[in-house]
Protein backbone atom coordinates (compact mmCIF):
# COMPACT_ATOMS: atom_id res chain seq x y z
CA UNK A 1 0.00 0.00 0.00
CA UNK A 2 2.88 2.32 -0.63
CA UNK A 3 0.74 4.44 -2.93
CA UNK A 4 -1.70 5.38 -0.12
CA UNK A 5 0.71 7.46 1.92
CA UNK A 6 1.74 4.59 4.17
CA UNK A 7 5.44 3.95 4.58
CA UNK A 8 6.96 0.60 5.24
CA UNK A 9 8.94 0.49 8.47
CA UNK A 10 12.20 -1.37 8.58
CA UNK A 11 13.19 -3.20 11.76
CA UNK A 12 15.47 -0.27 12.73
CA UNK A 13 12.45 2.08 12.76
CA UNK A 14 10.21 -0.12 14.88
CA UNK A 15 9.99 0.75 18.55
CA UNK A 16 12.10 -1.42 20.79
CA UNK A 17 10.31 -3.88 23.01
CA UNK A 18 13.45 -4.62 24.98
CA UNK A 19 13.34 -3.72 28.67
CA UNK A 20 17.11 -3.68 29.07
CA UNK A 21 17.29 0.06 28.35
CA UNK A 22 15.83 2.36 30.94
CA UNK A 23 14.24 5.56 29.69
CA UNK A 24 16.19 8.74 30.25
CA UNK A 25 15.06 10.35 33.49
CA UNK A 26 12.92 13.46 33.26
CA UNK A 27 14.37 16.66 34.63
CA UNK A 28 12.95 16.73 38.18
CA UNK A 29 13.23 20.53 38.18
CA UNK A 30 11.60 20.99 34.77
CA UNK A 31 8.19 21.94 36.12
CA UNK A 32 9.68 24.53 38.47
CA UNK A 33 11.72 26.03 35.60
CA UNK A 34 8.62 26.09 33.41
CA UNK A 35 6.74 27.85 36.23
CA UNK A 36 9.59 30.37 36.64
CA UNK A 37 9.51 31.30 32.94
CA UNK A 38 5.74 31.18 32.41
CA UNK A 39 5.03 33.30 35.50
CA UNK A 40 7.41 36.00 34.32
CA UNK A 41 7.41 38.90 34.90
CA UNK A 42 7.28 38.46 38.68
CA UNK A 43 6.52 41.38 41.02
CA UNK A 44 8.46 41.28 44.29
CA UNK A 45 6.49 41.53 47.51
CA UNK A 46 8.68 44.46 48.59
CA UNK A 47 6.65 45.21 51.72
CA UNK A 48 7.08 41.66 53.05
CA UNK A 49 10.77 41.52 52.11
CA UNK A 50 11.53 44.85 53.77
CA UNK A 51 9.53 44.01 56.90
CA UNK A 52 11.36 40.69 57.35
CA UNK A 53 14.71 42.42 56.86
CA UNK A 54 13.93 45.17 59.38
CA UNK A 55 12.61 42.68 61.94
CA UNK A 56 15.76 40.54 61.70
CA UNK A 57 18.12 43.45 62.31
CA UNK A 58 15.88 45.48 64.61
CA UNK A 59 17.52 46.74 67.79
CA UNK A 60 14.32 48.13 69.29
CA UNK A 61 10.54 48.27 69.09
CA UNK A 62 9.41 48.89 65.50
CA UNK A 63 6.80 51.65 65.56
CA UNK A 64 6.44 52.77 61.94
CA UNK A 65 7.24 51.04 58.70
CA UNK A 66 6.41 51.51 55.02
CA UNK A 67 7.79 50.74 51.57
CA UNK A 68 7.12 52.48 48.28
CA UNK A 69 8.17 51.50 44.77
CA UNK A 70 8.49 48.19 42.96
CA UNK A 71 10.86 45.38 42.04
CA UNK A 72 10.39 43.05 39.06
CA UNK A 73 12.08 39.85 37.91
CA UNK A 74 11.79 38.76 34.27
CA UNK A 75 13.15 35.37 33.12
CA UNK A 76 12.99 33.99 29.56
CA UNK A 77 13.27 30.45 28.14
CA UNK A 78 17.08 30.71 27.98
CA UNK A 79 17.14 31.64 31.71
CA UNK A 80 18.21 35.18 30.86
CA UNK A 81 17.15 37.24 33.86
CA UNK A 82 16.54 40.92 34.51
CA UNK A 83 15.85 42.18 38.02
CA UNK A 84 14.89 45.85 38.33
CA UNK A 85 14.24 47.62 41.63
CA UNK A 86 13.38 51.15 42.68
CA UNK A 87 12.13 51.11 46.28
CA UNK A 88 12.31 53.25 49.38
CA UNK A 89 11.78 51.69 52.80
CA UNK A 90 11.37 53.79 55.94
CA UNK A 91 11.44 52.25 59.41
CA UNK A 92 11.22 54.01 62.77
CA UNK A 93 11.85 52.31 66.08
CA UNK A 94 12.19 53.11 69.75
CA UNK A 95 15.54 52.08 71.23
CA UNK A 96 15.94 50.71 74.77
CA UNK A 97 17.67 53.91 75.99
CA UNK A 98 14.53 55.96 75.29
CA UNK A 99 15.78 57.30 71.96
CA UNK A 100 14.24 56.81 68.56
CA UNK A 101 15.92 55.82 65.32
CA UNK A 102 14.72 56.32 61.75
CA UNK A 103 16.24 54.44 58.84
CA UNK A 104 15.55 55.15 55.17
CA UNK A 105 16.89 52.78 52.50
CA UNK A 106 16.57 53.65 48.82
CA UNK A 107 17.47 50.76 46.51
CA UNK A 108 17.65 51.36 42.78
CA UNK A 109 19.10 49.69 39.70
CA UNK A 110 19.07 46.58 37.55
CA UNK A 111 20.81 43.22 37.48
CA UNK A 112 20.94 41.32 34.17
CA UNK A 113 22.53 38.05 33.15
CA UNK A 114 21.98 34.36 32.50
CA UNK A 115 21.53 31.43 34.85
CA UNK A 116 22.08 27.74 34.29
CA UNK A 117 20.09 25.17 36.23
CA UNK A 118 22.08 22.71 38.35
CA UNK A 119 20.33 20.36 40.77
CA UNK A 120 17.40 22.71 41.35
CA UNK A 121 19.56 25.81 41.74
CA UNK A 122 19.89 28.78 39.43
CA UNK A 123 23.63 29.29 39.00
CA UNK A 124 24.84 32.61 37.56
CA UNK A 125 27.08 32.37 34.50
CA UNK A 126 29.78 34.94 33.85
CA UNK A 127 28.94 38.27 32.33
CA UNK A 128 26.27 39.61 34.69
CA UNK A 129 25.81 43.37 34.81
CA UNK A 130 24.61 45.13 37.96
CA UNK A 131 23.83 48.74 38.76
CA UNK A 132 21.87 47.89 41.92
CA UNK A 133 22.83 50.11 44.87
CA UNK A 134 21.30 50.98 48.22
CA UNK A 135 21.62 54.31 49.98
CA UNK A 136 21.09 54.01 53.74
CA UNK A 137 20.32 57.10 55.82
CA UNK A 138 19.99 56.67 59.57
CA UNK A 139 18.91 59.42 61.95
CA UNK A 140 18.79 59.20 65.72
CA UNK A 141 20.04 60.89 68.86
CA UNK A 142 20.59 64.15 67.00
CA UNK A 143 22.95 62.43 64.54
CA UNK A 144 22.54 61.43 60.90
CA UNK A 145 24.68 59.28 58.63
CA UNK A 146 24.43 58.13 55.02
CA UNK A 147 26.19 55.29 53.23
CA UNK A 148 25.79 53.83 49.74
CA UNK A 149 26.53 50.17 49.05
CA UNK A 150 26.65 48.00 45.94
CA UNK A 151 24.13 45.23 46.49
CA UNK A 152 25.16 41.59 46.21
CA UNK A 153 22.40 39.54 44.79
CA UNK A 154 21.26 37.04 42.23
CA UNK A 155 24.33 37.69 40.08
CA UNK A 156 26.87 36.51 42.68
CA UNK A 157 25.72 33.20 44.18
CA UNK A 158 23.56 30.21 43.29
CA UNK A 159 19.88 30.73 44.03
CA UNK A 160 17.43 28.10 45.23
CA UNK A 161 13.84 28.69 44.19
CA UNK A 162 10.33 27.43 44.70
CA UNK A 163 7.62 28.25 42.23
CA UNK A 164 3.86 27.81 42.10
CA UNK A 165 1.36 29.38 39.76
CA UNK A 166 0.96 32.40 42.05
CA UNK A 167 4.24 32.66 43.98
CA UNK A 168 7.99 32.52 43.49
CA UNK A 169 10.58 32.55 46.27
CA UNK A 170 14.32 33.01 45.72
CA UNK A 171 16.97 32.34 48.37
CA UNK A 172 20.63 33.14 47.75
CA UNK A 173 23.09 30.45 48.83
CA UNK A 174 24.30 31.14 52.38
CA UNK A 175 21.53 33.65 53.13
CA UNK A 176 18.65 33.53 55.60
CA UNK A 177 16.72 36.05 53.53
CA UNK A 178 14.26 35.12 50.83
CA UNK A 179 12.87 37.28 48.07
CA UNK A 180 9.13 36.67 47.69
CA UNK A 181 7.42 37.36 44.35
CA UNK A 182 3.82 37.20 43.17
Amino acid sequence: MNGCGDTKQTPQQLPSTSHSQSPSPANPHGEALKCLVEGSPWEADTERLARETVERISMGQLKDFHTTGAATLTVDEELRARYAQDTTTTASMDLPAGQSLTSVVHTKGTVTGTWTEEDGKLVPTSGWDSTLTSTHTTTGGGQSSTATTQDDGIDKKPVTFTCTKDALTLTMQGSKFTIPFR
